[in-house]
């Protein structure tokens, strides 16, 4: 029958496998139903599915010491380590079922959607954790899973989700590119074959054949695009992602990189579990050494960097953070006190966001902006971007750093204005 409740609890391995079938059945029971439009009904009503959708809300699975990624909806203990076919039944399927059904209940109910407190926010994190395995499979079963993870999803109608909302939301931009990789194999793949697979190829036309972005499972990314300049800007959102997330600091990134055309960088790691911005150590060498390759690639691309990775253009670094409302500041801008950018641009840019934020509060309330007066003057590694290390050629005095860390009141009231400070800011380092 329809689920009516996200059980609370999961259980280990041994012996459970049996009493979890129940749940994945329900939720296809209750997926299929809502795509076929038979509920809600009189026996299963609206209030029921709504009450559903807030176990699901309330119940979304953060990380463990296994399952490093929040946002699922896994039926076994996310501490726990489990074979790959386990955690294809057991925790992505549920999963991917999850995101149907919350994706077709905003599309048909969107008020009751709405009013539901984290159901956007439950609905991004699911689709940025149904990425993680690119929806493959296990083992021989692999491809013929990865085709039934696609029909659920298409079933949800989640590849509209997607393409109406990956703009604005970035958790949205790593299953909206695996899907695109998904369209391009069934296209080569559909002479010849069953009726499904037509259908999901037509159902994913709405998807551009190819994206601009490249999602891995620590960072996304995309080159500066647009005219060529005489500089290069990079947006940089490091943690989004829960537990700690740094809440909207992705969105801002990405809005003023789809605006403006510059590069952008979102990490897709909790700060907590794999910090990449302090001093390297052996528990973040390897991400690092990736995140110095991606921001090499993107400098190489824009032609503003030489063959040993030195810049002899200018590049303005724009990095995206958050801070606590107790600190008594609406923005902190940190220069690594002037070892990463020069007083100059700190400047410029604390007299454009005041300016942007202040338009919108009345003369009487001021905008609290402070300059190297936090957290030793901002993230180590934008000192190490510019100066290098034993193992890093650094970018040089090209190159200009700047952490903007906003407090949670300014990034929920003024976001919009914020965004369009950092597209101002970005457009006059562009003219010099």
């Amino acid at each position: 029958m329809y689920l009516e409740e996200f059980p609370s609890l999961t259980l280990g391995l041994d012996g459970h496998e049996e009493q979890w079938d129940a749940v994945p059945r329900g939720l296809y029971t209750t997926l299929e139903a809502l795509s076929q439009e038979r509920i809600p009904n009189r026996k299963y009503t609206l209030d029921d599915l709504e009450g559903l959708i807030k176990s699901l809300v309330q119940k979304q699975r953060g990380p463990g010491r296994f399952l490093v990624w929040g946002g699922s909806w896994s039926l076994i203990d996310i501490d726990e380590p489990a074979p790959s076919d386990v955690r294809v039944d057991f925790i992505f399927f549920p999963t991917y079922m999850v995101v149907s059904i919350m994706s077709l209940f905003w599309r048909r109910f969107p008020e009751r959607a709405a009013s539901i407190p984290g159901f956007q926010a439950a609905l991004h994190n699911g689709c940025h954790f149904a990425s993680a395995r690119e929806l493959q499979g296990h083992g021989m079963e692999g491809d013929d899973q990865r085709m039934e993870a696609m029909r659920i999803l298409n079933m949800g109608k989640v590849p509209q989700y997607l393409a109406e909302h990956v703009d604005e939301h970035p958790k949205c931009r790593p299953l909206y590119d695996a899907l695109i990789q998904c369209k391009e194999e069934i296209r080569k793949r559909i002479c010849g074959i069953p009726g499904t697979l037509l259908s999901l190829h037509q159902a994913l036309s709405i998807l551009p054949g190819k994206s601009e972005w490249k999602s891995e499972s620590d960072f996304i990314w995309k080159m500066q695009e647009g005219e060529t300049y005489n500089c290069a800007v990079l947006v940089e959102s490091p943690y989004s992602n829960p537990p700690k997330e740094e809440r909207d600091t992705d969105t801002i990134a990405n809005e003023v990189a789809r605006r403006t055309g510059a590069a952008c960088i979102l990490g897709r790691q909790s700060r907590q579990l794999a910090c990449y911005t302090s001093w390297p150590n052996e528990e973040n060498t390897h991400l690092v050494t990736r995140y110095r390759s991606i921001v090499k690639d993107i400098f190489k691309k824009a032609e503003v960097i030489n063959a040993n990775g030195e810049a002899f253009l200018p590049i303005l670094h724009i990095v995206v953070r958050g801070i606590k409302d107790r600190y008594g500041l609406d923005v902190e801008i940190g220069t690594r006190n002037g070892r990463s950018c020069s007083e100059r641009v700190a400047e410029q840019a604390k007299d454009i966001l005041r300016t942007a934020i202040e338009r919108n509060r009345g003369q009487w309330k001021r905008c609290a902006i402070g300059v190297d007066t936090l957290f030793h003057g901002g993230s180590k590694y934008l000192e190490l971007n510019r100066n290098g290390d034993d193992t890093f050629q650094g970018l040089g005095e090209n190159y200009q750093a700047l952490e903007i860390r906003l407090s949670r009141g300014s990034r929920k009231t003024y976001r919009n204005e914020i965004i369009e400070g950092l597209c101002a800011l970005t457009e006059i380092y562009r003219k010099g």
